[in-house]
């Protein structure tokens, strides 16, 4: 089916051309130095989001003119877009909640943003000079695949209610509100955060997190030892510790609801829920994990063994993160992941066997 027409896919084609340029000024500025990998996420998703509003402002423009459509919706960031981290050609989980106060009025707003919803995905999914731009990821929507492309503002209060699992909770630690300074943007972001802190009680969260990483252990193993996400001690766990004591802990604490990974360790430490040694720790690793990470998509390596990698490249990573040679990085990146993975088990593991002892 023809979502695009030509009037609008101009607007598109040049939303997406100065995205391009963009993308491969930052890649470009991360391989010389110019710009520290560390802090090229931000640049990133700062510019993800221009490409998406821009390009919502464009259907917006193009179905109020034929139609007197009002748009009626606002979108969530999620993961790494939510939480300002992305990195180069990195998946953009996006969610769309529209509103409609009125019963009556529900299905046709539904009907409305589900168009705007597909109109986008389809933009942002395909560039049409250079082939893909972003693999769109909808699943941590209510119900998932499953679940309505547009889901009603009514719908999501409830879901998160009544329907959610523990891991979906998660999952809206990440998310953020994406160029909207509406009213209906400010009221969604008030409904992630109050879905949040009536969450389950802290024994069920470390029980069930400690649980989801076991699973993903044995479903979602790592690929190699230089899959950062996935290997034991890597991100992953690191994540879900700073998850988990959001979590268990924001119905008295909303502060502590940073969706930025190290932005939330720190409010964790300030908070008192963390020590400073583990707060020195994980963050230390955080900002290790999201440099070679970075590095990795730059240079277009993806999770493979980064000591097969070609020499230049080799020589790119050791540079930007100081390290003297292979043996000191890697050296470095173990250590990492052991601190991590012992604060897993301390934080998370060991705090759910001490509270449902209680």
């Amino acid at each position: 089916m023809e979502l695009v027409r030509t009037d609008l896919q101009e607007a598109m084609d040049h939303a997406r051309s100065i995205h391009r340029a963009n993308v491969e000024g930052i890649r470009s500025a991360i391989l010389t130095g110019e710009l520290d990998p560390a802090s090229a996420a931000r640049w990133i998703t700062a510019d993800v989001e221009t490409c998406i509003t821009t390009m919502l402002n464009a259907v917006h423009d193009h179905l109020g003119s034929r139609e007197g459509f009002d748009g009626g919706g606002a979108i969530l960031g999620m993961g790494k877009l939510g939480g300002r981290e992305l990195t180069l050609g990195a998946d953009v989980d996006l969610m769309f909640v529209c509103e409609a106060e009125a019963e009556a009025a529900q299905l046709d707003a539904v009907e409305r943003f589900h168009r705007v919803a597909q109109i986008l995905v389809s933009a942002l999914a395909w560039n049409p000079d250079a082939g893909r731009l972003y693999d769109v990821d909808m699943r941590l929507r209510p119900y998932g695949a499953d679940g309505p492309l547009a889901v009603l503002y009514s719908s999501f209060i409830r879901y998160y209610r009544h329907d959610r699992w523990t891991w979906e909770l998660q999952a809206l630690t990440r998310a953020r509100v994406i160029g909207d300074d509406s009213a209906f943007g400010r009221r969604l972001a008030t409904a992630v955060a109050e879905a949040i802190t009536h969450g389950p009680p802290p024994a069920i969260v470390f029980a069930e997190v400690a649980q989801m990483r076991r699973t993903l252990a044995r479903e979602q193993p790592a690929r190699g030892p230089w899959d950062i996400k996935r290997v034991r001690g890597g991100l992953t766990d690191l994540e879900f510790i700073v998850q988990a004591y959001q979590l268990a802990h924001a119905s008295s604490m909303p502060g502590i609801l940073q969706p930025n990974t190290g932005d939330a360790l720190l409010a964790l430490e300030a908070a008192g829920l963390i020590d400073a040694g583990a707060a020195a720790s994980l963050l230390g690793a955080w900002r290790l994990y999201s440099t070679l990470r970075q590095l990795q998509a730059a240079l277009d390596l993806k999770d493979q063994d980064l000591e097969r990698a070609a020499p230049g490249h080799k020589a790119v990573v050791l540079n930007c993160l100081g390290a003297k040679d292979w043996p000191a990085l890697r050296a470095r990146f173990e250590k990492a992941q052991a601190d991590v993975r012992r604060l897993f088990r301390l934080m998370v593991s060991s705090t759910s066997a001490r509270v449902a002892a209680a």
